[in-house]
């Protein structure tokens, strides 16, 4: 009896010990995983004030703000697309195809950021499509049209997947409207590589959805910090695509409104594109006095300049 009771014991014993090494393992990988940093995809307000320092040019600012951020949050992906927005201007600013190559090579790395984003982000496409938007239209500025046209693929694809998911989202409207309205100026012996693409859009439906996503920037603001480039855009695409003068002319009074006014003192590129409609409505002098202003702006890379 004292031999088979030891033994129930023994077995006991080691049942209990086993019953408690695994609760303490599961104790531990519940420790370990509610301190693992989720990786996450936040145009938080810091990265909002770095995208205003990018789209006023005022990079060494805008750099500053991204390396705090990282160092800060470093499990959000959105800084690493705030870099590719400062190579891109860079290079569309510059034209120097060294720049391009500058950031070719690291668009890999920050896609592998942007990809460990969270999923559930309505950025977390958009930030990706954006990337190989920015790249489409860089080697477009170098004459790299297949490539080109490659990435403008991925980007219109990986849009248009968000846009299902995230209905009336306003970055997917800025970028769709872009794309859509090139798409409609593409030339008819071009159309079939339009098809082959399985691309559609007009230049009416480019700037209808740039309207509704300048109007959601000027009424909402979450997306206010969005207000310089949609205006910048929605002014290219009026100006340069559209040919409408009466567009020009009504979309130049946009920017005497409180919202947008002092965004022309700030930013070379939203003032460029009101000189550009005052260009456009014929209004030669007044373009002048606000590019003359331009030349003032602190802290930003050189964006025009004058012949003397």
């Amino acid at each position: 009896m004292n031999v088979k009771r030891g033994v129930v014991l023994t077995t006991l014993s080691i049942f209990f010990h086993d019953i408690t090494m695994k609760s303490l393992l599961l104790s531990s990988l519940l420790i370990v995983s509610s301190m693992v940093v989720h990786s996450t995809t936040d145009f938080n307000i810091n990265c909002r004030n770095a995208f205003h320092d990018i789209i006023c040019l005022r990079f060494a600012d805008a750099h500053s703000k991204i390396d705090n951020e990282k160092q800060g949050n470093p499990s959000n992906s959105i800084p690493y697309l705030l870099d590719n927005y400062i190579d891109f201007l860079t290079v569309m600013i510059g034209e120097d195809q060294k720049d391009l190559e500058k950031m070719r090579d690291k668009r890999d790395f920050r896609l592998q950021h942007l990809v460990k984003g969270d999923r559930t982000s309505p950025w977390y496409l958009n930030s990706q499509a954006e990337i190989y938007l920015q790249g489409g239209f860089a080697r477009i500025k170098f004459g790299e049209y297949l490539l080109a046209g490659i990435d403008i693929n991925r980007a219109f694809r990986l849009l248009t997947e968000n846009e299902k998911k995230f209905p009336g989202f306003i970055p997917d409207q800025i970028r769709l409207g872009l794309l859509h309205a090139f798409i409609g100026t593409v030339p008819d012996k071009y159309q079939w590589a339009v098809k082959a693409l399985d691309f559609e859009g007009t230049i009416s439906q480019g700037l209808g959805e740039l309207r509704t996503a300048y109007s959601g920037c000027l009424n909402n603001k979450q997306y206010d910090f969005l207000l310089p480039e949609t205006i910048f855009l929605l002014s290219f695409v009026s100006i340069n695509l559209s040919g409408d003068k009466n567009v020009a002319t009504g979309l130049s009074n946009e920017f005497n409104k409180p919202a947008l006014l002092p965004l022309v003192s700030q930013s070379p590129l939203v003032c460029f594109a009101f000189a550009n409609l005052k260009i456009k409505s014929g209004k030669n002098d007044e373009a002048i006095r606000i590019l003359a202003a331009c030349q003032q702006l602190p802290g930003s890379i050189l964006f025009i300049t004058w012949n003397t």
